[in-house]
């Protein structure tokens, strides 16, 4: 009966390891974003441009994509969750960008998002010359949050920051860009890993008592005595 038991609970275990398994979890994909070019693109030699974003919860984000203009010149790309006052950038990086051409550069991030805003800030470097950042053409991914609708632009990247929004000034979509995540457990299957991997500490603890117990009690075959046969 105990190895009856004991075989039973490892099943169990196993059971809910192989349910972990089945559980989809989210394929790598693009979180939020603005990733189709329209026909024309902001220009960055004299503002600075930024996209807005909302996750609506955490996310592991691997990276940002922007989509340049190629001409040459230095891009300042950075991922911070505000415009103004006390900013944490997440991620920054600078871009050599070809002479001609849709190019795109990846901001690599690497870390968990929690939900709310944030923003892709891109600027021209100070010593050089830049054509600007490719507008979307107002077609918006939101699998993991939304967009903002147009385009905050600044002559400096302390500010002030105005929104255009594309409700109000025909044609002002997001820039093109793209917010991607990489394949996360969903919240079952770490539950049901949780309850497998219980099971199994289980088992092993059980099946330990069990041995212990049967070679303390198991008698000694020098010590048997066969009873008397009596008709």
């Amino acid at each position: 009966m105990r190895n009856f038991r004991a075989t039973f609970a490892l099943v169990h275990g196993v059971v809910f390891l192989f349910a972990v398994a089945a559980v989809p979890a989210r394929a790598a994909s693009i979180l939020v974003g603005a990733p189709n070019v329209g026909s024309s693109f902001y220009g960055m030699d004299g503002a600075d441009i930024a996209a807005e974003f909302t996750l609506s919860g955490s996310e592991y984000v691997t990276t940002v994509d922007v989509l340049l203009l190629g001409g040459g010149g230095l891009y300042d790309f950075a991922l911070q969750d505000s415009l103004s006052g006390s900013i944490t950038t997440f991620a920054s990086a600078v871009f050599t960008v070809p002479t001609s051409g849709q190019n795109t550069e990846a901001i690599t991030v690497d870390t968990t998002l929690t939900g709310g805003a944030y923003y892709v800030v891109g600027s021209k470097n100070p010593a050089d010359t830049v054509p600007g950042w490719w507008l979307s053409d107002g077609t918006y991914v939101t699998n993991g949050g939304t967009v903002a609708n147009g385009e905050w632009s600044s002559t400096s990247l302390s500010g002030p920051w105005s929104f255009t929004s594309a409700s109000v000034q025909s044609g002002y979509y997001a820039p093109a860009f793209t917010v991607n995540g990489s394949a996360t457990p969903e919240p079952s299957s770490l539950l049901l890993l949780s309850i497998g991997m219980v099971g199994m500490a289980g088992v092993a603890g059980r099946r330990k008592r069990f041995n212990h117990t049967r070679r303390g009690s198991m008698p000694r075959l020098s010590t048997i005595t066969p009873a008397p046969l009596t008709l």
